[in-house]
């Protein structure tokens, strides 16, 4: 997760001014969990994610120049694209901002797609798996939910597949971590919901 400023702005038509400050998925989950900062291994991630996007943004792999790719990197890619594939992923939308109106939080879902007849929310990770990455896709899968209903896109987030994918460096399968079911959703949302809570009570009193 990157030092990227704690409150985004999001469409608002309430709002005179048009827009409304929500905090981010990303700082709410820090507010409740231990996480480290590794100057290095968050640049990596963050070139791992533009280079990925590049390379599903061009749709047949045309959008990413592999002679330009920086060889430290090109395993996570390859990685990424081997699990992609065995998941039978496709793409519909890349990096994609996403808010909830209902509870006022906002994040960045690495890609939103469908996988067999069903929506997948895909967080792509370069690091290890951590207990709250449970709590982040749910929270993604509800935002993706309520502002894509805006586009005549209709999903159920307690029926779609939640899945953290951990890139490897040697371009091999990634390992993987999924959830889906409404008793599993409503629990990890709830669990988010009372980050937000704890979040909020920080902001207010310090």
């Amino acid at each position: 997760m990157s030092d990227e400023p704690d409150l985004v702005a999001v469409p608002w038509p309430s709002d005179p001014r048009g827009t409304r400050l929500l905090p981010r998925v990303s700082a709410i989950l820090k507010g409740s969990f231990e996480m480290p900062r590794d100057e290095a291994a968050a640049l990596r991630g963050t070139y791992v994610h533009q280079a990925t996007a590049m390379l599903d943004g061009g749709g047949d792999g045309s959008g990413l120049d592999w002679s330009d790719l920086d060889p430290a990197l090109e395993g996570y890619v390859r990685s990424w694209e081997r699990g992609r594939d065995a998941l039978a992923l496709k793409v519909e939308m890349t990096e994609c901002l996403v808010w909830s109106p209902a509870h006022r939080f906002v994040g960045h879902a690495d890609r939103i797609g469908v996988t067999g007849d069903r929506w997948a929310i895909v967080d792509l990770k370069t690091g290890g798996q951590e207990s709250w990455h449970r709590l982040q896709t749910a929270a993604y899968a509800q935002a993706a939910s309520e502002s894509l209903a805006g586009k005549g896109i209709i999903m159920r987030p307690a029926a779609c597949w939640r899945i953290a994918l951990y890139l490897r460096a040697d371009g091999d399968m990634p390992a993987s971590a999924c959830w889906r079911g409404p008793d599993l959703f409503r629990e990890d949302l709830a669990g988010f919901l009372a980050c937000a809570q704890v979040w909020a009570w920080k902001r207010n009193h310090r």
